[in-house]
């Protein structure tokens, strides 16, 4: 679970939307999309 621990706020829902963006320009560009990580900056 992603919540910011300055603001205790919760981001989880980036992680679908970036997803879905990333699947959409992947297919707009006619490009393959083989990998990605979602990873915790702390």
């Amino acid at each position: 679970m992603w919540v910011d621990y300055c603001n205790g706020k919760f981001y989880e829902h980036r992680r679908d939307w970036v997803e879905v963006r990333l699947l959409i320009l992947a297919s707009v560009f006619a490009i393959d999309a083989c990998a990605y990580a979602f990873m915790i900056n702390r």
